[in-house]
């Protein structure tokens, strides 16, 4: 089924302000749960578009509902009792562990880890952490939404917790409402999505950033004032796996590797791909993998059309993720969007870093976290004779890698930083704020969103928190769902008709 509408801003703008508009109608109606729903749905939406990075009318909205569910308190507080909550609890995602590890390394605190959801499955590494200190007592929320805001306002209320840091997505509601009928209690919003709207700006005392453009999206769109602003520069976790291994072409080749998810290498006519392409045209000996997922169908049309396919490779996302950097030779950082972990393994493992730019110098404020160095390329040509001489040779190669490791700090000293900053809830790294050019990302967003880089997720994730009004007041949402919709059935029905089959033997 071939159907495709393309967004306009005006749409986007359009169903937004539908969102926040049901959301607070809702909310007069006394429908608690719908009107959540739809600030769920208004944030989901403006985080694929980043028109905004903020919006005053859903963060009165968040404290009223908060009102009118949970009676406001002022406790008092229990000192040296931290609290984090961790929206996500999976294994190697976001910062989970660099904090729950610095957290426990504090001397004379106790904490409360609270996991949104079950972590025992996909929070193996994370529990095996937890487990080892003894200053921490180990929670995990269940039920349905409501349910879990429930359970959350009365763990507030048990541990009365003298600070609370929130490692959530940004359209998270669970622990925002409990938290406003809380006035006393220090929250620090661990700024995972630094580029992206959030809901919670109006909430929170400090902001832990990680890098300098997160601080001047806070300060510049967030309204948050300077003094908010922790810089907190993070290190990779690093979790020692067994090897999945490469596709057996790779072997006696120099490995190029890069990552992320997909929609990160799309855009500006396929930049990315074609200086991969170069390189490997101008290399023979070399191979390039890529591990992330998301829409691939056009990187596949591109590497079919050009004959790539037995030295350019898509490996989906990889559990062993530390184990293949350690693998590779070289990294690309992915383009028009930068990947910041990413260079973080690359640089940790001593792997030599290529990295594109066309104007700042956005993947030293990630990597040079121990000292600082300038090695972005602005030019195309430079580039590619700093990927020759590097897979030509291999002595350089391994200097550079050296070099790169010299630039990152550890876990040790994330630690130090931490309790430093925290218990003087002032910044201990000096903050250079950056010129952004907000309307052109704004476009790269729409651009991604009518790439559909998310496969119909998107929509449909709208559509079910919108309700079945969305089919009219959000019918593009609806066109462009039906593929996936499609596609998703014929696949059930095979796998269906398979296990019939099968039975009948």
């Amino acid at each position: 089924m071939k159907i495709e509408v393309k967004y306009t801003h005006s749409d986007i703008t359009k169903y937004y302000t539908q969102f926040v508009n049901t959301a607070l109608l809702y909310f007069q109606r006394k429908n608690y749960r719908r009107s959540i729903n739809c600030i769920e749905g208004a944030a989901f939406l403006q985080y694929h578009y980043n028109k905004i990075y903020r919006d005053d009318r859903l963060e009165k909205l968040l404290d009223n509902l908060s009102s009118c569910i949970f009676p406001k308190y002022q406790v008092t507080l229990s000192h040296k009792v931290y609290l984090f909550y961790d929206a996500f609890t999976y294994d190697n995602h976001g910062l989970t562990q660099q904090y729950i590890d610095a957290l426990g390394h504090m001397e004379n605190i106790s904490f409360v880890y609270v996991a949104e959801s079950c972590i025992t499955d996909i929070g193996h590494f994370i529990l095996q952490e937890l487990k080892q200190f003894i200053n921490v007592t180990i929670i995990e929320l269940e039920g349905d939404r409501k349910t879990k805001m429930e359970k959350f306002y009365d763990l507030l209320l048990q541990y009365k917790p003298e600070k609370v840091f929130l490692h959530i997505r940004p359209w998270s509601t669970i622990p925002l409402l409990p938290l406003y009928a809380f006035s006393n209690i220090l929250i620090y919003q661990i700024n995972l999505t630094d580029h992206a709207f959030w809901l919670g700006a109006d909430l929170i005392d400090y902001s832990l950033e990680f890098r300098n453009y997160g601080c001047t999206v806070s300060l510049e769109k967030r309204n948050l004032k300077v003094e908010q602003l922790l810089l907190l520069p993070f290190y990779p976790w690093c979790e020692n796996m067994v090897f999945e291994g490469f596709p057996k072409k790779t072997e006696d080749k120099v490995i190029l590797f890069s990552g992320g998810s997909l929609y990160k290498i799309m855009g500006h006519n396929d930049f990315f791909f074609f200086l991969v392409k170069d390189i490997l045209e101008q290399n023979l000996n070399a191979v390039f993998m890529y591990a992330g997922d998301g829409n691939s169908d056009h990187i596949l049309s591109l590497i079919r059309k050009y004959n790539l396919e037995n030295r350019f490779f898509l490996i989906g996302s990889r559990k062993d993720i530390y184990e293949v950097f350690k693998h590779i030779d070289i990294f690309i950082g992915t383009y028009p969007l930068g990947g910041g972990l990413m260079s973080q393994y690359a640089a940790i493992n001593a792997k030599p870093l290529l990295i594109y730019s066309t104007g700042k110098r956005a993947i030293e404020d990630v990597v040079c976290t121990e000292r600082y160095a300038e090695f972005t390329f602005f030019d195309r040509g430079e580039l590619l004779k700093e990927a020759c001489l590097l897979i030509t040779n291999e002595n350089y190669r391994k200097d550079r890698g050296f070099f790169f490791q010299s630039l990152i700090m550890g876990k040790k000293k994330f630690r130090e930083n931490f309790s430093k900053t925290i218990l003087s809830n002032l910044t201990i790294k000096p903050i250079l704020y950056e010129m952004i050019e907000y309307e052109m990302l704004c476009s790269d967003y729409l651009g991604r969103m009518n790439n559909h880089v998310k496969q119909g997720y998107l929509e449909l994730k709208l559509i079910k928190l919108y309700g079945i009004k969305s089919f009219v007041d959000m019918y593009k949402f609806t066109l462009n769902s039906l593929p996936f919709i499609s596609t998703f059935l014929k696949s059930r029905t095979k796998s269906f008709l398979k296990l019939k089959k099968y039975r009948k033997v």
